[in-house]
């Protein structure tokens, strides 16, 4: 069984391991900066909104990586990506020209991904079973 980062996070959040906390802090460094680039960048650098993308983005990513390897979810195929970047072109134009929706766009993006991710897999292990 693959170790789940994510678990393990919250599970020293829960017990309040300050050490722990601070060696993945530090020892993830080179990431979070990269988020906090690109999240500034993206987001109009705000300080409130750099902050909480570079949040809702490592937690994406980090879901991403620790979810794949143990449920074995099919993610780097051509098709997927194809998939994958005209869906969220597609659903970020419609959030973009919606009010409403505009103010959580950042949520929505990641939403569509996951939600594109699972469907392309549920559609693989449909058309060919359990031995793909």
């Amino acid at each position: 069984m693959q170790d789940l980062g994510i678990v393990e996070f919250l599970i020293h959040l829960i017990g309040l391991d300050i050490g722990w906390l601070f060696y993945l802090l530090l020892n993830n460094l080179p990431w979070l900066f990269a988020y906090a680039g690109i999240m500034h960048i993206f987001l109009g650098g705000k300080i409130k909104n750099t902050i909480y993308g570079t949040i809702v983005i490592s937690i994406y990513m980090w879901t991403i990586s620790d979810f794949v390897g143990v449920l074995g979810l099919i993610v780097f195929v051509g098709n997927l990506l194809i998939l994958f970047y005209m869906g969220k072109f597609t659903v970020l134009t419609v959030a973009e020209s919606s009010p409403n929706l505009k103010k959580n766009l950042l949520i929505i993006n990641e939403t569509q991904g996951w939600l594109t991710i699972i469907f392309f897999n549920l559609g693989i292990f449909a058309i060919f079973g359990m031995g793909f």
